[in-house]
């Protein structure tokens, strides 16, 4: 029984499965943080992008009752 204990609180090879998935965890949180920002970028531009676009089509033609 002692032999067994020992043998496994000697046995490493579970640690390099837990410092792989902190490696996995870390990576994926990055790329989340990063698809985050990217996001929020993107959703400005489109609506930069949209009120230019909406401004051009007054000037054309402008909205009804004006």
């Amino acid at each position: 029984m002692m032999n067994t204990l020992k043998s496994f609180l000697e046995c490493d090879s579970g640690a390099t499965a837990v410092e792989y998935g902190l490696i996995v965890g870390a990576v994926g949180l990055a790329i989340a943080a990063g698809l985050s920002q990217f996001g929020s970028e993107f959703s400005n531009n489109v609506s930069t992008a949209g009120g230019k676009i909406a401004d051009q089509v007054d000037k054309i033609q402008p909205a009804a009752g004006q």
